[in-house]
């Protein structure tokens, strides 16, 4: 009679390995990312800074545009002054800002939110960057 031969083990030591190094490259890479992501979330006064200047030029585009009924002469004057008028507003519009954001630090990124009269403006940070959500 045949003795039963012992059962083959599932996988040997061998063929395991390729499996665990992927294992720990995958999770180096992980947290070398996360690394990166905590050490690049923007701060408070970064952000601060981005939405003046967003805002700053945002305001320019929209309200020192001439219309259609200006005469030529006076578009010039008007956009110069215009934008003249908005630097000097800009310590205003830095102080509005920080004065009406909440920021949701989530320690890999941050969601900004700040409340403007005609609608809240939303951002995310993450890399040192700023991207307008709404």
């Amino acid at each position: 009679m045949m003795q039963p031969s012992p059962p083959k083990p599932l996988a040997s030591a061998e063929s395991r390995f390729p499996l665990k190094m992927m294992q720990w490259v995958g999770c180096s890479f992980a947290f070398g990312v996360s690394v990166i992501l905590v050490a690049t979330n923007p701060k408070q006064t970064h952000y601060t800074e981005f939405a003046t200047q967003t805002v700053s030029r945002l305001l320019v585009q929209d309200l020192c545009r001439a219309n259609d009924r200006t005469p030529k002469l006076f578009d010039t004057m008007i956009k110069d002054g215009c934008q003249a008028f908005m630097q000097q507003g800009k310590a205003e519009i830095r102080a509005f800002i920080a004065h009406n954001t909440e920021r949701q630090d989530f320690l890999l990124f941050s969601l900004y939110t700040t409340e403007f009269p005609i609608r809240p403006l939303r951002v995310l940070g993450v890399f040192n960057h700023f991207f307008l959500i709404s």
